[in-house]
């Protein structure tokens, strides 16, 4: 299969700082094959033709009842990536069909809609992967995913995105995969139409993360320090604390210090912070906020 790259030379990435830049490919498939989604990789996928994807299945008991249930996940097992497709998961003795997602950490923002209508259905999935302002050459690979009426997932090559050299803070680049599919029967015509949008996008990278507690009388209670990804899931301010500021400390391109601030009062439930994995894919975490 020909070898697809898709390069932002250095004029196309000074147009993407600015404004952005979206690279779309549109498929028209048969009704046998519909594309459900990415599997983004780092990696160019030198695999002639289909590569299918292997059927895991999950087991869970439930501690209250005892009960045993078991879901299936669909994974490309010899593939290292970030998932992102929304397969059609069969019937069992235990449910029926339904549409599951297959995602990953590495997918922030993630929205799907779907709009089911008489003679048309359509799907559409966004998200966003945030990157470090690193300086090193970044190449994601958008490789496109689909499902065959027999319920089995395979993936084929696909473009790439190539972001090097200029990697200012707020400059992205996303690509989208489009599809429909259409069917006859009785001289009715059923179309799907599917769509899904991925963004890279370049923010701060993220050196520590400070909580500062503060009272109805704005005087400090507490500040705690934590390393990026090191922030507890569950927070539980102290009593007299009326509101909480988050300190954000990072660096950008050009590793001058950057500091944020987000304030949080009783009616937030929960809050984000980022930390940066070694491949410079920065994830989102979340911690819940418990107030006393």
């Amino acid at each position: 299969m020909k070898r697809n790259l898709t390069i932002a030379i250095c004029c196309i990435l000074l147009i993407c700082i600015l404004s952005g830049c979206q690279l779309a490919h549109k498929f028209m498939g048969s009704y046998e094959d519909k594309l459900i989604g990415v599997l983004i990789t780092q990696d160019y996928l030198d695999i002639q033709g289909r590569l299918y994807a292997d059927v895991l299945t999950i087991t869970s008991t439930n501690e209250e009842t005892g009960e045993i249930h078991e879901t299936e996940k669909i994974v490309f097992s010899k593939l290292i990536g970030i998932p992102y497709f929304s397969p059609i998961v069969g019937a069992t003795g235990e449910h029926e069909s339904y549409t599951a997602t297959m995602s990953d950490d590495a997918i922030s923002n993630g929205h799907i809609h779907i709009n089911i209508g008489d003679d048309h259905n359509s799907k559409t999935m966004t998200g966003t992967i945030f990157i470090t302002p690193s300086g090193t050459e970044y190449t994601f690979y958008i490789n496109p995913v689909y499902q065959s009426t027999d319920g089995s997932v395979f993936i084929e090559s696909g473009d790439a995105i190539f972001m090097s050299g200029i990697t200012a803070i707020g400059s992205a680049m996303s690509n989208t995969l489009e599809a429909v599919t259409s069917v006859t029967e009785n001289g009715v015509t059923k179309t799907d139409s599917f769509s899904i949008s991925i963004s890279i996008s370049v923010m701060p990278f993220p050196e520590m993360i400070r909580i500062v507690q503060m009272s109805a009388d704005n005087v400090l209670v507490s500040q705690t320090d934590y390393k990026p990804g090191e922030v507890p899931e569950i927070y539980s301010p102290e009593a007299d604390t009326a509101y909480i500021v988050i300190e954000t400390h990072s660096r950008d391109e050009e590793w001058s210090a950057i500091l944020t601030r987000e304030i949080f009062d009783r009616g937030n439930e929960h809050f984000e912070t980022f930390y940066a994995r070694t491949d410079g894919v920065c994830i989102k975490h979340w911690t819940h906020l418990t107030w006393e």
